[in-house]
């Protein structure tokens, strides 16, 4: 018997069972049974990762392995990165799965795979390496920024969304009564109107009175010339801004952000805010639910002028629709539409009504799309419709089991 204290290590182990024989063993490499069989453990194989290395914000990420147990059968599949930690763990599920590369760290992650048998036995890890590379998602382009995913996954708690609308002043407030739960992720959405690309100014951002951290605080937008990071200026001087607040909020609170024009510094800079949007992720809390989630953002700006007519987001991911209780998704419009449209929306190709849609101003809405829920290749399309100027910001998914 090995003394409570005994390193970590290997060891060779004799053992005694009645009814069996002796057996020599590798403590942690084989396990016997009674009559002396032995039980083997299962090996693991990752097949291919691709496109490797992947893009952030352009490439979905394909991950296929398999397992092979010889005195039983596989029953859980686990995968992990070395930056990320775990990234898939289904029971009974698929060996393959895939990830948009916008949810996964910028870096080179070696990606551990294996698998568990019905004896309860892992495999040992086999090994394989992912290089993720960023995407600039900041500036200026007058046709905007795709609606892309930016978080990705699953959670027993909930997703919360809520928003300050447009009140046409140049100062804005929002407070936000967010649920109890532990905060996995969050963001702050903030949008301006700038006049034309060719003006700039200052504006400043508090979220929960914090404004010297996390990016908040004064920041200039500069239009056609604009190089903030988390900026998103498309034409007329649009602005959608983004603050990873995950750990600013207060879960169980009312949390406030404040959105204020500071002055002009070049041309007519008019800096009206359009709107604030609060998007938190939490687990548990007072009645948490299984939950799966795409949270999607840029600023597209579709117009007549290039033209550009139309967009596509994407939620890519398997879902199991069989387990789903409520689907629903929810579209941020920058400005809106002017003249109004019935059907300037699509999910999986199933007109959603949009008639509610009906100012040239900022719109959150939220729309059911349970019955028209795809296991795979979900997304949603938007058109400008007769408006000559639409801008979509935000489309986000959120599934309950």
């Amino acid at each position: 018997m090995l003394p409570d204290d005994a390193p970590e290590g290997y060891y060779d182990v004799t053992a005694s069972f009645s009814g069996g024989e002796y057996v020599k063993t590798t403590e942690n490499l084989f396990f016997v049974k009674a009559g002396g069989a032995e039980e083997q453990r299962p090996t693991a194989k990752i097949d291919s990762i691709t496109p490797n290395p992947a893009t952030q914000g352009k490439d979905i990420v394909h991950f296929e392995g398999h397992g092979e147990d010889a005195d039983g059968y596989i029953v859980e599949y686990y995968w992990a990165s070395s930056i990320d930690g775990r990234i898939m763990s289904a029971s009974g599920g698929s060996e393959e799965f895939e990830m948009p590369a916008s949810v996964l760290s910028v870096g080179t992650h070696t990606i551990g795979f294996k698998v568990k048998d019905n004896d309860g036995q892992w495999s040992d890890w086999d090994t394989a390496t992912l290089t993720i590379k960023p995407k600039r998602v900041g500036g200026y382009n007058f046709d905007g920024f795709p609606v892309e995913t930016r978080a990705y996954g699953t959670v027993n708690g909930g997703v919360f969304i809520d928003y300050e609308p447009w009140a046409g002043t140049a100062t804005l407030t929002g407070n936000f009564d967010v649920p109890n739960g532990d905060v996995k992720w969050a963001r702050l959405y903030t949008g301006i109107w700038g006049g034309i690309e060719d003006y700039a100014g200052w504006v400043n951002v508090v979220f929960n009175g914090i404004y010297d951290r996390n990016g908040l605080g004064p920041i200039h937008l500069q239009g056609k010339n604009d190089i903030n990071p988390n900026i998103w200026c498309s034409e007329h001087g649009k602005y959608w801004i983004y603050y990873d607040v995950t750990d600013l909020v207060n879960a169980g609170a009312t949390n406030t952000a404040t959105v204020s024009k500071i002055n002009a510094t070049v041309g007519s800079f008019d800096g009206r805010v359009y709107g604030i949007v609060l998007v938190v992720i939490y687990e548990g809390g007072d009645s948490p639910k299984d939950i799966q989630y795409w949270i999607n953002d840029g600023n597209d700006a579709l117009n007549y002028v290039t033209p550009h007519d139309d967009g596509t987001t994407y939620f890519e991911g398997a879902v199991d629709t069989g387990i789903v209780n409520d689907a629903k998704l929810t579209i941020v419009h920058l400005t809106a539409y002017d003249p109004g449209c019935a059907n300037c929306l699509k999910f999986n190709d199933n007109s959603l009504d949009t008639r509610m849609i009906d100012s040239n101003t900022f719109e959150l809405n939220t729309w059911d799309v349970k019955s028209c829920l795809a296991s795979s290749g979900n997304n949603a399309w938007y058109s400008r419709g007769e408006d000559r100027y639409v801008n979509v910001c935000n489309a986000i998914l959120v599934l309950e089991m």
